[in-house]
């Protein structure tokens, strides 16, 4: 699946530390991506990059969907002749 770039971030100094701040593009999750927990929340898988240079927006991060998706356990068949 190719990837798909949900947004940037921007690092930015605080009094106490370093704060990630950016956005995310909801439009481009594909609905099959939006995950529901047991407890019935929906949420997403994403990836963040810390880009090489910090870009002209002053983003230092990239986020990615992360579309890894497990291969299924083939289903167990006894087919033992004993």
């Amino acid at each position: 699946m190719d990837k798909i770039y949900l947004g940037k971030l921007a690092t930015k100094e605080l009094k106490f530390g370093k704060m990630l701040s950016g956005y995310l593009n909801v439009t481009d999750i594909p609905k099959d991506k939006i995950k529901t927990s047991k407890s019935g929340k929906k949420y997403i898988s994403i990836d963040v990059f810390q880009l090489k240079n910090v870009d002209d927006y002053g983003n230092s991060h990239s986020i990615q969907l992360n579309t890894f998706e497990p291969q299924k356990k083939e289903e167990f068949t006894d087919d033992i002749p004993f």
